[in-house]
């Protein structure tokens, strides 16, 4: 998984709890890096990981769209607990105030402002209730999947469930001056059988499985 990763093409992950399941030198040697890792309020104790606040994506088409992540502490504490990290590994700030702030500058270089919440259901119910400054939240974490958008004010929510089974689409007009329509939202599933295995791929999982 660690191998193909970087091979997707992102433009921006907000890190879970999944990314540290190995253990700090499993981050370091293998993710830390090589993947475009985003996170409002997460930082770590070696000062060799790096990781963004935020990023800007300049589209083709020149419109600009601010990613940001945000994290809780508590999707962190069963790692301390079985030992996978030790306390200040990974260093979780306060998840509004750090997520605020960063909106705030995201709002002032971008078009569009994108949320990637790696929060449990509680947490996305604060952001979408208490939070203001994005137009999409993309929930993370492990809940089930969304084949409707849940639209709160003028922010949209989607979730695309887990395990890599689905991937969501969603679509926004932005006219001239700027103004924002939310337009359409589609989870499509991924199936093995429909699409031609990649050669390049196969071959780096037959290497490592020797």
């Amino acid at each position: 998984m660690a191998a193909v990763y970087p091979l997707l093409g992102y433009d921006a992950i907000c890190p879970g709890d999944q990314e540290f399941i190995n253990g700090m030198n499993f981050y370091k040697s293998k993710l830390n890096g090589k993947l475009p890792f985003i996170s409002t309020n997460l930082s770590f104790s070696d000062k060799e990981l790096k990781i963004e606040e935020y990023k800007i994506i300049t589209l083709e088409n020149g419109l600009k769209v601010g990613v940001t992540g945000v994290n809780f502490n508590t999707g962190f504490r069963y790692l301390i607990r079985s030992e996978a990290i030790v306390v200040d590994d990974v260093i979780v700030d306060k998840a509004f105030d750090k997520l605020r702030h960063t909106l705030k500058k995201l709002n002032e270089e971008s078009d569009l402002v994108v949320v990637l919440a790696h929060l449990n259901r509680e947490g996305i119910v604060k952001t979408l209730d208490h939070v203001n400054g994005f137009d999409l939240l993309i929930g993370g974490h492990k809940d089930i999947e969304f084949y409707h958008p849940r639209l709160v004010d003028n922010k949209v929510y989607v979730q695309n469930g887990n395990d890599g089974e689905k991937i969501g689409k969603v679509v926004f007009d932005i006219d001239a001056k700027g103004n924002k329509k939310f337009t359409s939202y589609e989870l499509i599933k991924v199936l093995s059988d429909k699409y031609a295995r990649e050669e390049k791929i196969e071959k780096m999982i037959r290497e490592l499985e020797e």
